[in-house]
């Protein structure tokens, strides 16, 4: 790995003998959070590193603390023997499991609009296998969004969309029978919301 390809700044967190160096790195273009044990070599008098450590893109970072980073009460009270290993490695799975699906919930759907006779501003609906957004041309909203002209309308009218089928989406992933606090609620909906939005954007350019 040559110099020039390689740019880094670090972070050195604990005791200088054994401390856990935090590197930010980018490689040929791509960022990477580097998170390693490194060791005082006192024969050379400098710090080296083990081969104890990962590095993650931006993706596995945000994978790995958004899992953790919820349960890091639950993980600090398994540490001082407050909590059972089952519940905790449960409780992670759950998190993790919530953001496999999220990863997949960028679903395609064809966009119609249409006279609906309910106050919604959208529907959706799903008939053979097919998933439909249908903007309600009743509503005053869609009404006032049809004046806009040319591709400013189809710019408008796109960008709603996205924001509404992952909203759906991420309303959809929660269980109608368990019981929530509204401030988690908020959180959640809000978080699932903007990964779906994320992911289905990202549909949208491919």
């Amino acid at each position: 790995m040559g110099k020039k390809d390689l740019f880094a700044k670090e972070i050195l967190l604990g005791p200088k003998e054994y401390p856990i160096k935090i590197q930010i790195k980018t490689f040929k273009g791509k960022k990477y959070l580097d998170i390693r044990k490194w060791f005082l070599d006192r024969s050379i008098n400098e710090v080296v590193p083990t081969k104890k450590g990962i590095m993650l893109s931006d993706y596995q970072f945000n994978d790995v603390f958004e899992t953790v980073g919820k349960e890091k009460e639950l993980i600090n009270n398994w540490f001082q023997n407050k909590e059972e290993e089952d519940e905790v490695v449960q409780r992670i799975s759950r998190h993790s499991d919530i953001r496999k699906k999220l990863a997949q919930e960028a679903k395609e759907y064809k966009s119609f609009e249409k006279k609906l006779d309910n106050k919604k501003f959208f529907d959706i609906e799903y008939k053979n296998n097919e998933s439909k957004f249908i903007f309600n041309k009743n509503h005053e909203l869609y009404k006032n969004i049809s004046k806009i002209n040319g591709k400013d309308k189809e710019l408008c009218v796109k960008i709603i969309e996205s924001m509404l089928i992952s909203f759906h989406q991420s309303l959809q992933l929660f269980d109608t029978e368990e019981k929530i606090d509204f401030k988690d609620l908020e959180e959640i909906l809000n978080e699932n919301w903007s990964i779906i939005l994320k992911n289905y954007l990202k549909r949208e350019k491919t």
